[in-house]
């Protein structure tokens, strides 16, 4: 807890603290999805199962709630015929087919015909057919207000803004969604901070898949929470030296210019704000964040005099808990994703490698320049007035 002497996020920085948004090396290459080994004995081709008429087969009993009698009907079809050798390295039409009744099983009948519109956009990337029959079977697509699989089949059949292909912002976000740590990228920009909200935003597929929807739309608005507007940027359409795919471009782009504070306009060609300044502030992104999730932050600047109670907050971080540390890294600036500390050991997700990364908590809480988290999470622990700065949610 602070003290009433606090002062408010408002109050100046320390002045070592710098600007933080920095790439700490350069961009790595996109990753493509991997598919999933194909099923033991299902390495067959369409045409070994009737062509389209098995699709539609094991399509019409899984709408109808009959997966115990489609598994059998499959099982009839296969008969005696074996997998021919080398097994494929991704998965087989028929492979695929199973993985479509499967993930058709879980779906209720409402948004079935979505996922049949997004399986058939996806024809030519079984990849991405994979990774949505994935999902599906892992019910990350199915829950909220409006579930992901809305938002995502709405992309491929309404109009996007000039300049955004709705089935290469659908593909991506069924990757990023699957594969998050791998698949999101702040490239070579200064958008690390942007990248990790985008990163925390994953957890919850319904809502960053309404914003990718929505970002995309021809008016391009919409709202992060009840406080933040969300604004697509113009040109960020365009591929820019960053190496970002096009969702990473227009989710982080939106997110630096809410952020932006009173600096004037993100420009993404520049990757600079309208006073020439890159990367979010510490109070910027504190604010931000606050707003965006509703509820009042702190964050903390880590020095001898508080070093004792940054250590307390990393190694008592419920399980789940997340939350972005600003770093020295490498020698420069940079923002990580703390995504927890078990056994002295803290797991994080770094947006320049595009990669999850683990170090030993004493030589990770050298780095550590600020914490920004919820106030709840610093219950208990007594913070020094004097470097703890509070972002209210309002």
């Amino acid at each position: 807890m602070i003290g009433n002497r606090a002062p408010l996020f408002q109050a100046p920085r320390p002045a070592a603290s710098p600007l933080f948004g920095r790439p700490v090396a350069a961009p790595v290459a996109a990753v493509s999805p991997t598919p999933a080994a194909a099923p033991s004995g299902l390495l067959l081709s369409l045409g070994d199962l009737g062509g389209v008429d098995a699709m539609a087969e094991l399509e019409r009993l899984a709408r109808e709630g009959r997966t115990g009698e489609a598994a059998s009907w499959l099982t009839g079809q296969l008969g005696d015929v074996q997998p021919p050798a080398p097994a494929l390295p991704s998965l087989s039409t028929s492979g695929l087919a199973t993985a479509r009744m499967a993930a058709l099983s879980t779906l209720p009948p409402a948004l079935a015909s979505s996922f049949g519109a997004l399986w058939n956009v996806f024809d030519a990337h079984p990849g991405s057919q994979a990774q949505l029959a994935r999902l599906c079977e892992r019910g990350a697509l199915q829950s909220g207000d409006k579930p992901a699989l809305l938002s995502l089949s709405e992309m491929v059949e309404t109009p996007r803004a000039p300049g955004w292909q709705g089935e290469e912002l659908a593909r991506q976000t069924v990757q990023l969604l699957d594969q998050p740590d791998e698949t999101i990228s702040q490239g070579s920009y200064f958008t690390c901070a942007a990248s990790n909200m985008q990163r925390k935003l994953a957890a919850a597929p319904a809502t960053l898949t309404q914003l990718v929807e929505e970002l995309s739309e021809p008016s391009g608005v919409t709202r992060l929470g009840a406080r933040v507007e969300l604004a697509r940027v113009p040109g960020s359409e365009q591929p820019d030296d960053s190496g970002r795919n096009a969702v990473n471009r227009l989710v982080q782009n939106a997110l630096m210019q809410a952020g932006r504070g009173n600096r004037g306009d993100y420009d993404p060609a520049r990757d600079r704000f309208a006073d020439g300044g890159r990367g979010m502030q510490m109070r910027e992104l504190a604010s931000l964040t606050a707003r965006a999730e509703g509820v009042d932050h702190l964050y903390v600047h880590h020095e001898t005099a508080s070093n004792r109670e940054v250590r307390a907050l990393l190694q008592g971080a419920p399980e789940g808990a997340t939350f972005q540390t600003a770093m020295f890294w490498e020698g420069q600036d940079h923002m990580l994703l703390f995504q927890g500390c078990r056994d002295g050991v803290v797991t994080f997700f770094n947006p320049q490698s595009s990669s999850q990364g683990t170090m030993e908590l004493e030589p990770f809480l050298r780095k550590v320049q600020f914490v920004l988290l919820p106030e709840s999470l610093a219950a208990g622990v007594e913070l020094p007035a004097s470097h703890t700065y509070r972002a209210p949610a309002n």
